[in-house]
C-alpha cells in the first residue's frame, strides 16, 4: 500500500486515539463532580455530552431580560443586590451535573448555609423538604402546591431550590427578572439548559459563599425563590393548585 492510501488511515487512526483519551479524560472530570441528575455510567456521560451541544450562554441577561417580558408573574426580590465583591468561579463544562470548579466554601460556613435554608423551609407553610427533582440525591425546599397556570413551578415540579454538598452552590427557581438582576451582581449564573424543554426560564445557579456577609444575599435570594413557586402574596386568580409530585 502506497503512502497516498496510508495517510488517511494513520490520520484517522491518531484522531481515534486522540478522542479515546479526551473521552476518558472527560469522563473522569465528570464523574469528580460527584452525584447529580444522571448515574455514573457510559450511558450517563454520552447523554450529558450530547446535552452539551444545547448549552447556552450562562451569562446572558438579555435572554433573561427577554423572558421576564414574557413572564405574567411580578419579581419577588424585596430590594436591590449589592454587588458581590468575589470573582466569579469557573464552571464545569458538563451541564449535569452543573458545579463550580476551583472554588470552596470556608468550613465554619457550610453549616450556616444550611442554616439559612433551615430556616426558610420552617418558616413558610406552603413549602416542605422533598427530594430534589433535579439533583435525585438530596433534599430540595419545595412547594406543596402550585398553580395549574405557574409553567416555571410545573417544569420543577414545585421545586424552588437546593444546595450542592459538594461544592456548597446552589441552584434556585427565580423569576427572570430576579435572575438578571442577581446575574448582574455577581451572585451567580444561569444553567446552561436554563428555558429548555425541561428546566424553567431561569433555573439559576447562586456560587458557593465566601463571606459571612454572602449569606444575607442567599437568604435574600431564596425568599424571592420560594415567593415566585408558591405565588406568595400574588393577586388571588381561583385557582386551588395542584400538588407538587416527585419525580
Amino acid at each position: 500500500m502506497g503512502m497516498r492510501f496510508r495517510a488517511p488511515l494513520v490520520i484517522a487512526a491518531v484522531a481515534l486515539a486522540a478522542g479515546a483519551v479526551w473521552a476518558r479524560r472527560d469522563y473522569r472530570s465528570w464523574v469528580a463532580l460527584g452525584p447529580g441528575g444522571r448515574p455514573h455510567t457510559l450511558r450517563g456521560w454520552l447523554d450529558v455530552t450530547r446535552l452539551r451541544l444545547s448549552k447556552g450562554d450562562p451569562l446572558d441577561v438579555e435572554a433573561l431580560r427577554r423572558r421576564s417580558e414574557q413572564s405574567p408573574r411580578i419579581p419577588r426580590l424585596e430590594g436591590p443586590l449589592p454587588q458581590n465583591p468575589s470573582p466569579r468561579p469557573g464552571i464545569a463544562p458538563h451541564p449535569i451535573p452543573h458545579r463550580v470548579v476551583g472554588t470552596s466554601t470556608p468550613e465554619a460556613l457550610v453549616a450556616e448555609l444550611q442554616e439559612v435554608f433551615d430556616r426558610a423551609e420552617a418558616a413558610h407553610d406552603a413549602v416542605r423538604y422533598a427530594q430534589s427533582h433535579f439533583e435525585r440525591h438530596t433534599p430540595a425546599i419545595t412547594a406543596k402546591r402550585v398553580s395549574f397556570d405557574h409553567v416555571d413551578a410545573l417544569k420543577a415540579h414545585g421545586e424552588i431550590g437546593h444546595i450542592h454538598p459538594s461544592d456548597c452552590s446552589m441552584h434556585l427557581v427565580l423569576h427572570p427578572q430576579d435572575a438578571a438582576e442577581a446575574l448582574e451582581t455577581g451572585w451567580g449564573e444561569s444553567h446552561f439548559l436554563s428555558d429548555g424543554p425541561l428546566l424553567p426560564a431561569a433555573y439559576f445557579m447562586v456560587y458557593p459563599p465566601q463571606r459571612p456577609e454572602d449569606l444575607a444575599v442567599i437568604e435574600q435570594l431564596l425568599r424571592a425563590a420560594i415567593a415566585y413557586v408558591t405565588d406568595e402574596s400574588e393577586p388571588a386568580s381561583g385557582d386551588p393548585g395542584i400538588e407538587a409530585r416527585q419525580a
